[in-house]
């Protein structure tokens, strides 16, 4: 019994580390590009544009991290 929580857990622990390495890190890049491009930007309405895709991308981050959690919740028994 003891054997089978260590191996579910085991199963979690790769399934959060396979999803941070590519569901919570693609918005992250993202966000990181697009604060970049902002520093460079003098374009009105390019950075109107940057925001709004900042925007985007911060949400999609946002449900990443929610699923993360809920990934990672381990079973009480």
């Amino acid at each position: 019994l003891k054997e089978a929580k260590i191996k579910e857990q085991n199963e979690i622990l790769k399934k959060t580390a396979w999803f941070n390495a590519h569901q919570v890190r693609k918005p992250l890049a993202s966000v990181l590009g697009i604060i970049e491009l902002l520093q460079y930007e003098n374009s009105e309405s390019v950075n109107k544009h940057l925001l709004k895709l900042l925007e985007k991308c911060s949400q999609e981050l946002d449900l990443a991290i929610k699923n993360a959690i809920h990934i990672t919740e381990f079973k009480e028994d």
